[in-house]
């Protein structure tokens, strides 16, 4: 996804201790990869938490990241 000149792209990742989904955003700098915000799912308590790891990210990343989280990290209902 580009933006504002900049490029970000989505990973999806699981973390074994705690049990959660990530949703992952990185900002591609060159040949430098940096995580610079994430959406963690708990398993435990169904909880989902945002962090952000640099500032003034633009607001339409921020924006797609929750959506997708929204999508793909709770579990699916049976």
């Amino acid at each position: 996804m580009k933006v504002q000149d900049r490029e970000f792209a989505f990973l999806v990742a699981s973390n074994l201790e705690p049990d959660e989904m990530n949703l992952e955003l990185w900002e591609l700098r060159g040949s430098k990869r940096v995580m610079v915000a994430e959406v963690s799912y708990a398993e435990g308590d169904r909880s989902m938490t945002f962090r952000a790891y640099e500032r003034d990210l633009p607001f339409e990343v921020v924006e797609q990241l929750v959506e997708m989280a929204r999508l793909r990290l709770p579990p699916m209902e049976a």
